[in-house]
């Protein structure tokens, strides 16, 4: 169980930003059984850009 918690700031593992995750997006994570994500909004768009293009 999350608790209590309201939002965390995570630092991006590719540009080193820091990106705020909500509750619900905390909550969506762990329901689905995903890790949190180590890299922000725009770095993860990036990957799956560049995965896509490689198909």
């Amino acid at each position: 169980m999350i608790g209590k918690i309201t939002a965390i700031s995570i630092t991006c593992k590719v540009c080193n930003k820091v990106f705020a995750m909500n509750r619900r997006e905390i909550m969506w994570y762990s329901n689905m059984g995903y890790p949190l994500p180590k890299r922000c909004p725009e770095c993860r768009r990036k990957k799956r850009k560049e995965g896509k293009e490689h198909v």
